[in-house]
């Protein structure tokens, strides 16, 4: 419970534990004392708006300050008390520990960072997609699939790139085995380009994790000249 002033007046021992304070060391401060600075001006003018009645509570995803200097993250909700003739009197807060989540998320989001580098510079093409559509390609992909940038190919289904005689059967088995989470021996197939050609390619899929969500990595390479080497 925080007065007008931004006086922390009153507080649950899951709120103190959560912080490490004893009751007579948190009540009485600023709930700046308490705030990553970072974070400050923006709790500050949620806060100001919710005091001037133009919202009736907000959410916030902002770092606090333990005791020790700790620095952990909660899941704010605030909301505003009124007095009985209904002028704003204090705010009350509820807030999740949601340090363990961030974590998760900032490790996930570093070890996509890492992997996407690889990705990058790799020769064979890699296609990434969610529910069918297409959310990345890699720049292999787009040279050998005749494209000029991402947005040729973000977006837009898988079944736009196989080939019409094989597509129903090819694109179950994708489907299917991202589906079921299982990876797809290497096998060959035709594949539809963007400025009209047909190539072979020797293509693979993987379940894999991207921006967080279960997806399907696609990884092809062109063997469009060895193929024609043989006929």
């Amino acid at each position: 419970l925080v007065g007008l002033d931004g006086i922390i007046i009153d507080s649950n021992p899951a709120f103190q534990k959560m912080l490490g304070y004893r009751p007579d060391t948190l009540h009485g401060r600023h709930f700046a004392d308490i705030t990553y600075p970072g974070d400050l001006p923006k709790d500050t003018a949620l806060a100001a708006s919710l005091m001037a009645g133009e919202i009736d509570t907000y959410h916030l995803e902002k770092r606090y300050v333990t005791e020790d200097g700790r620095i952990l993250w909660g899941m704010l909700t605030a909301s505003l008390i009124r007095d009985a003739e209904g002028r704003p009197e204090s705010l009350i807060g509820m807030v999740e520990n949601i340090t363990d989540r961030k974590q998760m998320e900032d490790a996930l989001r570093e070890s996509e960072e890492r992997y996407r580098s690889l990705v990058e510079v790799m020769p064979d093409g890699v296609v990434v997609y969610r529910n069918d559509i297409i959310t990345y390609v890699n720049p292999a992909c787009i040279r050998i699939a005749g494209g000029k940038r991402p947005e040729d190919f973000v977006g837009r289904s898988l079944d736009d790139f196989v080939s019409r005689e094989h597509r129903n059967l090819v694109v179950e088995q994708i489907r299917r085995r991202g589906q079921e989470g299982m990876a797809t021996p290497f096998f060959e197939e035709e594949l539809q380009t963007l400025d009209g050609r047909t190539i072979w390619v020797n293509i693979t899929t993987n379940p894999v994790l991207y921006q967080g969500r279960p997806s399907t990595m696609v990884v092809f390479r062109d063997i469009t000249e060895r193929k024609q080497a043989q006929e």
